[in-house]
């Protein structure tokens, strides 16, 4: 996921890996604090949005080359 704020208010840009292994552009979650912490989120699921942002449709993953093993 990659910060960023969207009405003056912190966000959150979410990205699928697909089938191979690509992470594509999915969501923006926007984020409303209140006193006890995040009181709402409210998630924009359109890849059309993330040039509004300044994002790239696909992301390039920080661990390139490294295969995970399915957790058991």
């Amino acid at each position: 996921m990659t910060g960023i704020a969207a009405n003056g208010q912190p966000a959150l840009a979410a990205y699928l890996r697909g089938d191979d292994g690509v992470p594509r552009a999915h969501a923006i979650q926007v984020l409303t604090f209140g006193g006890a912490g995040i009181a709402r989120i409210v998630s924009f699921n359109d890849a059309g949005l993330f040039p509004m942002f300044g994002l790239p449709g696909v992301a390039i993953p920080a661990d390139r080359g490294v295969r995970h093993r399915p957790a058991i």
